[in-house]
């Protein structure tokens, strides 16, 4: 059972209790406070209460890590006592008056702490302390004779594991005061050589071995100059390790907050003096992975979910037109719906408005007015790429390459409707194909029994009119091709392709109309781009 912590509750003079079973991530962006909270942690929790065997240390952002050549070897005690109150003679457990002038020098979250010696000569103690008790215990048992037994492991030991998992190439030689490293790509060196990542790892290593149980550790920055693939991997040792104490991480890494999955997190978002401040919990989604739910709490923008990934189309243009929203790509449509659904129905965060922009796709209208309800809208054309299909982009794409913008639109137009015409078969099965595959979907999975299962799924496929459908498909594209109906072409035709082979038509090579767009939304023709699109996007208030 871990030790339980208190923290003024959110904008609160009233505590709350954290800890027993799962540590604790405090996020938060620069100059939130979250460094203050930790201090207040370590100096006012009222739920804790320090004792020879149970202390809360705090491991301070602010540290410098340059190990001496030689380390000054000094008594377990004194060593510890440096390292946890920044004095020499034995303290009180609870003297945090004489902890705050000595350890921090009265300034609890900028003082620079240099106590990466008093954690190597800490060490070094302990295992001489273990080694004077293996000598001890050995003469005795050759006095009567008795089988000597191995010593138990020491810190240092552990610490060894603990690195060469870390760091596969190196090991640690702690011998005669000094710390030195051998590696098989190079000769022995010095501890005060390695790089900042090793030095970082070690000494936070040995500060978490050297709490005693049932203690409570508090690191700010528990990221710094480790590498992120590294960073996740230390941290689970040393908390399984330290299994008995509460971890209390202060970070503004949101990978490495959502990498700690025993932990409640808290969004640090401001401290009001002396002693308040205003935070909120991280809520959990199964739509939703963790890191983005903490990405969309940082930004503080209100949120539109989209299909694809960061490099897609729709992300580039999605974030020229809605440059006031957060454009998060979560891939399907149906993420899309799931993540917009997911956070409406998160109370904690009733403060952000959340909507969703999907292909059109071959759904009819009742879908999209359905849709719509819940902050879902689509496109008013099958697809992004048929955004910059439309006849408002191309004439400002012509007018920007000085070409004819009616001789272009006329060949992109005559192109598009007769690929349609050639595709005819292709496109009338695969909107009929949609049509079946979204009935099925309406299947009732809480029927139970198999009798039952038959009887559900034949009376579905009795409602299923696969010739009415497709009769119909057939019909709206026919129209569109009778019609010269480019709009409405724009609005069915779904063919990715198409955007790629207009290209040409500019008198660009395959794939370049598309790079040339996403290049003027960057330039001052943007503005009649975005204009442009508007016209078939939804529009948020």
């Amino acid at each position: 059972m871990k030790p339980t912590v208190q923290i003024p509750k959110n904008n609160s003079d009233e505590k709350e209790q954290f800890g027993s079973k799962r540590n604790l991530v405090l996020i938060g962006s620069n100059g939130s406070g979250k460094s203050k909270l930790g201090a207040w942690i370590e100096e006012y929790s009222p739920n804790y209460e320090s004792s020879q065997s149970k202390i809360i240390h705090r491991v301070s952002a602010q540290r410098a890590l340059d190990i001496l050549p030689s380390i000054t070897m000094m008594s377990l005690n004194r060593s510890k006592n440096l390292l946890f109150w920044g004095v020499e003679a034995p303290q009180r457990p609870n003297d945090i008056v004489r902890k705050f002038l000595n350890r921090w020098g009265q300034k609890p979250t900028t003082h620079l702490i240099n106590d990466i010696n008093h954690v190597m000569s800490a060490l070094f103690a302990e295992q001489r302390k273990r080694d004077n008790i293996y000598t001890e215990s050995g003469k005795l048992r050759a006095e009567y004779q008795e089988i000597s037994l191995m010593p138990p492991l020491s810190l240092i030991d552990v610490m060894k594991e603990i690195v060469i998992d870390i760091f596969p190439y190196m090991s640690l030689n702690f011998i005669d005061e000094t710390i030195s490293v051998n590696t098989e790509a190079t000769d022995s060196y010095l501890g005060s050589e390695m790089s900042d990542g090793e030095r970082v790892a070690i000494y936070l290593i040995g500060q978490c071995l050297l709490i005693p149980q049932e203690s409570i550790i508090i690191i700010d920055e528990p990221e710094i100059h480790l590498h992120k693939s590294l960073m996740c991997r230390l941290w689970n040792r040393i908390e399984e390790i330290k299994e008995d104490c509460l971890f209390i991480y202060i970070t503004h890494d949101l990978d490495f907050a959502s990498s700690r999955n025993n932990a409640d997190k808290l969004w640090i978002k401001k401290y009001i003096h002396p002693n308040k401040w205003e935070w909120e919990f991280i809520p959990q989604f199964e739509e939703i992975p963790e890191n983005l739910v903490l990405k969309i709490i940082g930004n503080r923008k209100n949120v539109i979910f989209t299909e694809g990934d960061l490099s897609s189309l729709d992300s580039k243009i999605y974030q020229k037109i809605y440059d006031d929203y957060f454009i998060v790509p979560v891939g399907g449509y149906q993420n899309v719906i799931n993540s917009v659904k997911g956070m409406k129905n998160n109370p904690s965060l009733h403060y952000l408005n959340t909507y969703g922009i999907i292909d059109r796709d071959f759904r009819k209208d009742e879908e999209i007015r359905l849709l719509e309800e819940s902050n879902i809208y689509s496109l008013n054309v099958a697809e992004i790429e048929n955004l910059l299909c439309t006849e408002k982009v191309i004439r400002i794409i012509s007018q920007h390459l000085h070409l004819d913008p009616d001789e272009v639109f006329h060949e992109v137009k005559t192109f598009i409707l007769e690929e349609l015409k050639n595709n005819f078969d292709r496109q009338v099965s695969k909107y009929t194909a949609i049509r079946i595959q979204s009935k099925l979907k309406s299947f009732n999975k809480k029927v139970i029994g198999e009798v039952n299962l038959n009887n559900a799924f034949d009376e579905l496929i009795s409602t299923i009119a696969i010739t009415e459908i497709y009769n119909e498909s057939a019909s709206i594209f026919q129209s569109i091709i009778d019609n010269a109906d480019y709009e409405k072409a724009l609005k069915y035709y779904n063919e990715k392709s198409l955007l790629k082979r207009i290209s040409p038509k500019f008198g660009l090579a395959l794939g370049e109309y598309e790079e040339l767009i996403v290049r003027l939304l960057f330039t001052d023709i943007k503005n009649d781009l975005v204009n442009a699109f508007k016209d078939y996007l939804p529009e948020f208030s």
